[in-house]
């Protein structure tokens, strides 16, 4: 699917969002073997099936499906993120600004504590952070306004070469 945007994502018709009374990028409860919820979007190919969904690999892992399995699809619940704690991959090396301009292309994405947020940077290359901490605690999607919070491998405070320190200003 062309504007692929990661995981978490469940392509459906515009007839069934309809059907669901979903609108574009709101959150939607997939019913399997384990539940989950992730954010829907409308198709882009206007010839699919109504009946028909596309997930990407990881979201059917979760959910605990395969290629052709019938799913349950419910419209969900979900609050807006006032905070995300997120660890950066090994060998990240990106401002606090160019992840909180990566996450905001992501807005409405569902968020859950130790699941995944794949970013895209502004090269088109994908980033996957791992979801250490959300408030509140209970299920909630990214928005303008939700604060992030940046560990390194470790768990601790991540700092890149091109944060701007203290030390570096020395009391200017």
């Amino acid at each position: 699917i062309e504007d692929y945007p990661g995981p978490g994502v469940v392509f459906i018709s515009k007839t069934f969002m309809e059907n669901l009374q979903l609108s574009e990028g709101e959150p939607v409860e997939v019913l399997g073997p384990y539940e989950c919820v992730v954010q829907a979007k409308s198709h882009p190919n206007s010839w699919i099936d109504t009946r028909m969904v596309s997930f990407d690999r990881d979201t059917m892992d979760r959910a605990g499906f395969q290629m052709f399995n019938q799913v349950k699809l419910r419209k969900a619940v979900c609050v807006d993120a006032e905070s995300v704690t997120l660890q950066a991959p090994e060998g990240a090396d990106f401002s606090k600004q160019q992840i909180r301009t990566m996450l905001d292309k992501v807005n409405g994405m569902v968020l859950t504590e130790e699941g995944f947020l794949t970013l895209e940077t502004s090269r088109g290359d994908t980033v996957r952070f791992r979801i250490c901490e959300t408030q509140p605690h209970e299920l909630c999607r990214a928005a303008p306004g939700t604060g992030i919070k940046l560990l390194d491998q470790n768990r601790q405070e991540y700092v890149t070469s091109k944060d701007t320190l203290f030390n570096d200003i020395w009391g200017l």
